[in-house]
């Protein structure tokens, strides 16, 4: 039988408590849901975190190659004000992620009166002619590398650009291009010079690459004592169109000079010789005859085409007869991979030693096994903490952080 309470079924206010009840346990398993996701996804990116710098820590104890490169060790780059990091080959043996590359002229830069931003890092300016004359075309006519554009010179005009970042020093540097001759004069054509705005003499210049009277390639370089150093190509370089790629390294002491992948010519200038250190400007197509606050006159135009333009420095990035690129440059040639943080997550505080930072490197030598941070043995353990956005110090649920810690003798951890 049933009972009378059964058949009267549930009053009003016993309704009323069960769905009250029933409100406060699942806001309370939602609550503890949402604490338990956060805290799994903050040690879920602290142990890629841990990945990742043991990667870089492993490289470079293995020597690993980035892309066909040699590199000088591997280390990691953290930025607090974009949430990214990158695992990173130092290639110019500074410890830190920069960019050696400080001149990059495709050809298929986007040109806006009479000048365009080159592909460095820098996004120099570079200005075709004087801005409205004197300016090259941009033409993939003949055999245009890689299918894009170039630059098309017919012996009245050049490129003039003032990178922030020129001088050589005692450095090591590459400078490549990619250069073709549509005709053959008597007369030297000039690829590329740098010098200075205020020299009054032509003669002053840092370097020059040149197809000189014999038709062989020639690069002059001048030490800080005024001796000028010179590369000259074994063959010769005739006037029939054909594109080749010209790269000039220093490596150590040694000045080298490639065309087509295959080393042409070798000097030794001397471990500690330092380049002439006041040159400013770059002209590409043609030499600067005359200077009066800036170049007034031109001569040794070249007739032909230009492009893939590079200027890296730091960094010898051949020293032996190599394969040809077969693609266009990259402006970032150290990075490795690039990491975001997940939506949410982000970098709480980066210390180096007590000192907070919004970039840190941390790098491992691969010479002493030390780790670096931001170029400097490092003595003290560096930090990275991890947390929700907007959560720091609050003490609320979805305040989770955590604190990655590389210590001075290679050790991870994370609390």
């Amino acid at each position: 039988m049933i009972s009378r309470r059964l058949r009267q079924g549930f009053t009003l206010i016993e309704m009323s408590i069960t769905i009250a009840v029933i409100v406060i346990v699942s806001i309370v398993i939602y609550a503890n849901y949402n604490e338990i996701n956060d805290t799994g996804e903050i040690l879920a990116v602290g142990e890629q975190l841990r990945e990742d710098v043991r990667l870089a820590q492993n490289f470079s104890v293995s020597a690993h190659l980035n892309r066909g490169k040699l590199t000088n060790g591997w280390g990691v780059y953290f930025n607090r004000n974009t949430n990214k990091y990158v695992v990173f080959s130092d290639l110019n043996s500074n410890k830190t992620y920069d960019f050696p590359t400080k001149i990059l002229i495709h050809g298929s830069e986007t040109i806006t009166a009479g000048k365009f931003k080159d592909s460095s890092n820098n996004a120099n300016d570079v200005q075709l002619g004087d801005g409205s004359n004197y300016m090259p075309t941009v033409t993939t006519a003949g055999d245009a590398p890689y299918g894009t554009n170039r630059f098309s010179f017919t012996g009245s005009q050049y490129l003039f650009t003032s990178p922030a970042d020129l001088v050589l020093g005692t450095e090591d540097f590459t400078l490549d291009v990619i250069v073709s001759d549509t005709s053959y004069t008597t007369a030297p054509q000039t690829i590329i010079m740098a010098g200075h705005s205020d020299d009054t003499s032509d003669v002053n210049y840092e370097y020059r690459l040149y197809r000189d009277s014999s038709t062989t390639l020639k690069f002059d370089i001048r030490n800080d004592s005024g001796t000028v150093y010179t590369l000259t190509s074994s063959s010769t370089i005739t006037g029939n169109n054909k594109s080749r790629h010209v790269a000039i390294v220093r490596n150590g002491r040694y000045l080298m000079m490639f065309v087509d992948g295959q080393t042409h010519d070798t000097i030794d200038i001397g471990a500690n010789t330092s380049i002439w250190s006041q040159a400013e400007n770059t002209y590409i197509g043609a030499q600067c005859s005359s200077y009066s606050s800036g170049c007034t006159g031109f001569t040794n135009y070249h007739n032909g085409y230009i492009s893939e333009v590079r200027l890296t420095k730091g960094w010898a990035n051949w020293f032996e007869a190599f394969t040809t690129p077969t693609s266009a440059r990259d402006a970032d040639e150290e990075k490795y991979r690039e990491i975001k943080l997940p939506p949410g997550v982000v970098f709480e505080r980066l210390y180096r030693g007590a000192t907070t930072t919004n970039e840190l490197n941390i790098y491992f030598s691969p010479i002493n096994y030390w780790m670096y941070t931001s170029s400097t043995i490092n003595t003290e353990r560096a930090e990275i903490v991890i947390n929700r956005a907007g959560m720091a110090d609050t003490g609320e649920p979805g305040d989770t952080p955590r604190t990655f810690y590389v210590w001075p003798s290679g050790l991870i951890s994370l609390k």
